[in-house]
């Protein structure tokens, strides 16, 4: 198959180099081409081996990698998802299946453009494994590979036509989900990237400093666990108000199959393919500073946390712990999602990937996207 990958990070190398391994013929779409050999290679941990694969073409032009593809997937973090919409819009052929990895981010709304173009928009819960980039435009690492994925597809009745496409590209069992709603609210960097966060920094100022940089998870915190569990209880009570079968959104406490406080935190703590992940700083000057650029803050708070927030605005459902950890993220950085009385109306709201930004205004025209029944908003 002719696959293109958009994106030349963790995911994306290392897709590149097994996909090519595979017999694909891949190309890559990178703002920085000149930094990438024409051969990658991926270190499967898993099964103690590298795999390299040729590159058929790598470019930093969609109009030479785009318009030949019979499958585009997108690894970029979602806040350049847009930009990246807007100059794909011309290249971009009719029946192309473009996947988005993961597909929560409002990947719905921001590539409703290209799928009324023909394109068939698919979104995964989460990453097939765990990559990290090794040297930059030569080598990643993949390790703790899924069992299975778990997708959802645009427009909905393509969703049994794109199956046998992703499981031979992702060689694992590829299953469909009830609707895109249940990729776009799946709790996992949104809930659970936010509550470490909130847990690590909220004490500090914006621009405090720490002795060391923590583990991400290997040193996950009770507190951490307190934060993660409440806020997913919210999403879970959402689910409650929304007609649509969802059942397929999954609370963290069962797909990590921990109850309590204690008992995530322990859970977090063992995952061995994160163990060594540290948080999102950067060391200055002997001590270790909040990395407000990471895609830990730009893509989980305004295109993660933000978003099940504007969902949960159009289902009038309560949110008192995501709005603690919302509120934190944007006074840390300048921002207003909350005027004085609480309400979830700020200003830079339009900065987001909230629903409300692309013009839904009500449940109905919501629910709307996910029926494909354009006759739902106007009987309910």
């Amino acid at each position: 198959m002719r696959i293109t990958i958009v994106g030349g990070g963790n995911i994306g190398t290392a897709l590149c180099a097994e996909l090519a391994h595979k017999g694909h013929r891949v190309s890559l779409l990178t703002s920085k081409p000149r930094l990438f050999q024409s051969e990658l290679s991926v270190v499967l941990a898993d099964e103690d081996q590298i795999v390299s694969g040729k590159m058929d073409r790598i470019s930093d032009l969609p109009q030479d990698v785009l318009p030949s593809a019979e499958m585009i997937i997108v690894t970029l973090p979602a806040f350049l998802m847009r930009s990246f919409a807007d100059r794909a819009l011309p290249y971009v052929q009719p029946g192309t299946i473009l996947v988005t990895m993961p597909g929560y981010g409002g990947v719905e709304f921001i590539f409703k453009d290209i799928v009324e173009k023909g394109v068939i928009l698919v979104g995964f819960q989460r990453v097939p494994a765990v990559y990290r980039l090794i040297e930059y435009g030569r080598c990643s690492r993949m390790s703790g590979r899924r069992a299975a994925l778990h997708f959802a597809a645009l427009p909905a009745d393509k969703t049994t036509d794109v199956k046998d496409s992703l499981e031979a590209v992702f060689s694992m069992p590829c299953m469909a989900l009830q609707n895109f709603l249940c990729v776009t609210l799946t709790p996992s960097n949104p809930i659970l990237h936010t509550a470490r966060l909130y847990s690590l920094f909220g004490d500090l100022p914006a621009d405090g400093t720490l002795d060391q940089n923590p583990l991400f998870y290997g040193e996950w915190s009770p507190a951490a666990s307190h934060w993660l569990i409440r806020c997913d209880a919210e999403l879970q009570a959402l689910l409650t108000r929304i007609p649509l079968n969802l059942h397929e959104v999954v609370s963290l406490k069962q797909h990590y199959e921990s109850d309590t406080e204690e008992a995530m935190t322990n859970k977090l703590r063992s995952i061995q393919s994160l163990h060594t992940i540290r948080s999102p700083m950067v060391e200055d000057n002997g001590c270790w500073r909040i990395d407000w650029n990471s895609r830990y803050f730009q893509a989980d708070f305004p295109f993660g946390l933000a978003i099940i927030r504007g969902i949960a605005e159009l289902f009038a459902a309560p949110t008192p712990a995501i709005d603690v950890v919302l509120s934190w993220y944007a006074q840390s950085v300048g921002l207003e999602y909350y005027l004085s009385d609480g309400s979830f109306a700020g200003k830079d709201l339009n900065k987001t990937g909230i629903p409300q930004n692309y013009g839904i205004r009500c449940a109905n025209e919501f629910i709307q996207i996910y029926t494909g029944d354009r006759e739902y908003a106007k009987n309910n």
